[in-house]
């Protein structure tokens, strides 16, 4: 039996484990799963927070924002000194469409006593 931090931090090290770091997808997937819900709009400051737990550092982050922004999957905005980013285009059609994933009522996963089964 797992904890849901020893979880997470397994699927932490198996991204970082992977070679090239998708940092772009995983930020589309940040945007999709926990910004849009929000408001859907971040200051680079705060992605880079945001994702530099799971090992994408700052310099990443913008050298994928900046990536993603050419590709027109994400769109910014100057406000002040500050750069904030929505997704547009292809960020939204795939942000809006049904994820293929199937969730499982925590019961039917292994939940017992606290633990996660990984």
């Amino acid at each position: 039996m797992s904890s849901a931090k020893d979880c997470v931090a397994t699927l932490i090290d198996d991204f970082q484990k992977r070679r090239p770091i998708r940092a772009g997808s995983l930020i589309i997937t940040v945007y999709g799963d926990s910004i849009v819900p929000r408001g859907g709009t971040v200051w680079l400051g705060s992605l880079s927070k945001l994702v530099e737990p799971i090992g994408i550092n700052e310099r990443l982050v913008r050298t994928s924002v900046y990536r993603l922004t050419n590709e027109t999957w994400l769109r910014g905005e100057k406000i002040g000194r500050r750069s904030y980013y929505r997704l547009s285009g292809p960020g939204r059609v795939v942000s809006n469409k049904p994820s293929s994933v199937s969730i499982t009522a925590p019961s039917q996963l292994g939940r017992d006593s606290g633990h996660w089964y990984c």
